[in-house]
């Protein structure tokens, strides 16, 4: 599991996401090639060049594309184009996301319909290069979970499309009030946080810093120079939960403990003795992208809503750092034959459909878990006067549970949701990863009482690397289940 965090002491945009993306291992050619599968007739050159911002190096990316200023879109004709490319089902959900985050703000600032939305300088060509190259930057160098610090907020105006408007811009306020994202304040006169890069975050991350071992940075210019280094920092690596990560082991199965304790080995024990040391170990786990929902937390309450009948799921869970081990109230996770942290408080939403167009399941789905939520499922039902149906079940955090609700109310035909609190018991899990003759593939471990009884390949590593190989997915599986037993 790989995760990225964006450092956005400047703020962020578009161009800077993208820069930072590639900057952090995103090959420039690989971004044109995929964004090659979009038909766009506009004509367009995506640049990328080595710039500094102060005393610092980055990556200045710069779309150039003469006829995009004058070029107006539909929110249809956009979805539209990027359901029609040959790119990926997981870079086309997270493009179409953003954009609906984008529209909506619009909508909601002019005071118009969704359908009436006009885009300009979102729907201009650099935009959407911006948009869909971030998510094809994002499954390139397999980032499971995106994060972000809190955001700028400056001051002043920016001259648009509508006119002289404050900053920071209306549409990039809605955005961020939407998903209650943290913001401090900047002496800055200038927009330092564009809608294009508040949806961005606002639709793919979590405003949190996650505990991570580091092994990339990647630095994103921006266009203006300012008083500061005007950049933004991906960092990118892989989880771990505890005060001090746990020591690695390198190939040759000596652990890389520089001062081990006193009377301690740096050799592991003989094969069968003690635990199976592990290369590149982490713990825990923070939002995932593409498409898996984003794993930590708890919920709040709302009164109840209409609708029969209840299916609670049995999901995977999160650690948190310092929780109850154990809520009396039903709220919340218990870890089992572990020692790692339960999870926060949880609620079990769910409300009971027969009167909408089956085909809005999959969008609503993806709100949900684009808005926060740990789970969403769909379950066949049959209601009153034998009327097949679908259950929509949704596990929160308790502090997204009034967020969510308002937006399967939004979102479906439904007149209720039923909530309530649920316990949730865990076991032990963390990550390893382990080199094949196809990539590196991270495993999920299941533990009881400090004793590993289950190791599983994630999913989408195997699945990634069967693409790029031309080779079946339980190939690549089963190749990493072979190497971890070799370990």
């Amino acid at each position: 599991m790989r995760l990225a965090y964006c450092d956005c002491s400047s703020g962020i945009s578009g161009d800077m996401f993208l820069a930072a993306l590639v900057d952090a291992g995103l090959e420039a050619e690989t971004l044109r090639r995929q964004l090659a599968l979009l038909d766009l007739t506009d004509p367009y050159e995506v640049r990328v060049e080595e710039t500094h911002k102060g005393a610092l190096r980055a990556c200045l990316l710069q779309v150039d594309a003469p006829q995009a200023s004058t070029q107006e879109r539909h929110l249809d004709e956009i979805l539209t184009l990027i359901e029609t490319s040959r790119l990926s089902e997981r870079v086309k959900q997270a493009s179409r996301s953003v954009f609906q985050v984008l529209a909506e703000a619009e909508a909601r600032v002019h005071g118009i319909a969704l359908e009436q939305v006009h885009f300009h300088e979102v729907g201009a060509v650099d935009s959407i290069v911006d948009i869909v190259g971030a998510a094809i930057g994002l499954e390139a160098l397999g980032i499971d979970r995106l994060y972000a610090s809190p955001l700028p907020v400056g001051s002043g105006q920016v001259q648009t499309r509508h006119g002289l408007l404050p900053l920071p811009a209306p549409a990039t306020l809605e955005i961020l009030s939407r998903v209650q994202a943290p913001a401090f304040p900047s002496q800055a006169q200038v927009e330092l946080v564009t809608p294009t890069g508040a949806a961005i975050l606002a639709t793919l991350a979590r405003f949190e810093q996650p505990q991570m071992v580091l092994q990339q940075v990647g630095i994103g210019a921006g266009k203006r120079d300012l008083p500061w280094p005007n950049v933004l920092r991906l960092m990118v690596g892989e989880p771990f939960v505890g005060k001090v990560p746990q020591p690695c082991v390198d190939r040759a199965g000596v652990s890389s403990d520089l001062f081990p304790s006193p009377g301690a080995s740096r050799h592991p024990p003989p094969k069968g003795e003690g635990k199976r040391p592990l290369p590149r170990f982490s713990r825990g786990r923070g939002k995932r992208l593409f498409p898996s929902p984003p794993g930590r937390g708890g919920a709040e309450r709302t009164p109840g809503g209409s609708g029969e009948g209840s299916s609670p799921v049995d999901t995977p869970a999160t650690g948190t750092e310092n929780p109850p081990a154990t809520s009396r109230s039903g709220e919340g996770s218990s870890q089992i034959g572990g020692t790692g942290e339960a999870a926060g408080r949880l609620v079990l939403m769910e409300t009971n459909i027969d009167d909408m167009n089956p085909q809005a399941f999959g969008h609503v789905m993806n709100r949900l878990l684009a808005a926060g939520a740990l789970d969403v499922y769909l379950i066949p039902i049959y209601m009153k006067k034998n009327r097949p149906a679908t259950l929509l079940g949704v596990i929160a955090r308790q502090s997204d549970e009034a967020r969510l609700a308002r937006l399967i109310l939004e979102e479906t035909s439904t007149l209720g949701v039923r909530v309530q609190p649920i316990t949730r018991y865990e076991a032990e899990r963390d990550i390893c990863t382990v080199q094949t003759e196809y990539g590196e593939v991270p495993l999920k471990r299941k533990i009881l009482d400090g004793r590993v009884v289950q190791a599983a390949p994630e999913y989408d590593a195997c699945a990634r690397l069967a693409d790029q190989h031309g080779v079946p997915f339980n190939t690549v599986y089963h190749a990493a289940l072979r190497a971890y037993e070799n370990i």
